[in-house]
């Protein structure tokens, strides 16, 4: 940001801020100056939040070979103590690496790439659409596994409620849950999914949502 004096002056000021929150540094400089600035990459922020990351060697080996992103992290627990983290690569194929973190430590770090599954990322979204009926594009498209079988995650919002899909990779079978006003008593969401189990329930975002099983039509 440039603070130009309202006289005539000789220098301004430029400092930088990150998410209105920090101001990193500040400068006087001329009124004719500019600083040349490079936009931070997508995976700084990633590495400050899991500095673990860099010492894992299936990590690095990903984000060199792929050059995600894009990346997010989801709580897996009512008290926040783990979360689920993934990082996406979508090119020419979709690549996805998740890990579990718990306290600054990473375990359970897996790898995806559409070209294993039978249901690509553009058939999921083909299937996501038909089943919205609707012109809305989705905010959010990755991978989460139960057990070992993954599952297409495909997120819409439609003025105050999301929808999402979880869609079978294998056979483009399709489970979808709808926003829900209603939480448990600890005033958290519920992670009550029928029909799924293990790592899918974990790793239901931290919103108040309801999952329930296609049966039929809407």
């Amino acid at each position: 940001m440039y603070l130009i004096p309202k006289e005539n002056c000789s220098k301004k000021m430029v400092f930088f801020d990150r998410s209105g929150e920090e101001i990193l540094w500040a400068r006087v400089i001329d009124m004719n100056e500019t600083i040349p600035f490079e936009p931070p990459g997508p995976l700084d922020d990633f590495f400050a939040a899991y500095p673990e990351a860099e010492k894992n060697d299936t990590i690095i080996s990903f984000i060199n070979s792929y050059d995600p992103r894009k990346w997010k992290e989801v709580s897996t627990d009512l008290n926040r103590t783990s979360s689920l983290v993934y990082l996406v690569a979508d090119r020419d194929v979709f690549r996805e690496l998740m890990f579990m973190e718990q306290k600054g430590n990473i375990s359970w770090v897996k790898t995806f790439n559409e070209l294993q599954v039978a249901v690509d990322k553009e058939q999921a979204l083909r299937i996501a659409a038909k089943e919205m009926n609707s012109s809305v594009s989705p905010v959010d498209v990755h991978i989460v596994f139960r057990d070992s079988q993954p599952f297409w995650v495909v997120t819409y919002i439609t003025g105050p409620a999301a929808t999402t899909f979880y869609i079978d990779t294998g056979n483009g079978k399709v489970y979808y849950y709808l926003m829900d006003a209603g939480v448990d008593g600890s005033g958290e969401p519920s992670y009550n999914v029928p029909g799924f189990g293990g790592m899918l329930t974990l790793v239901a975002f931290a919103v108040s949502l309801r999952m329930t099983r296609k049966t039929g039509g809407k």
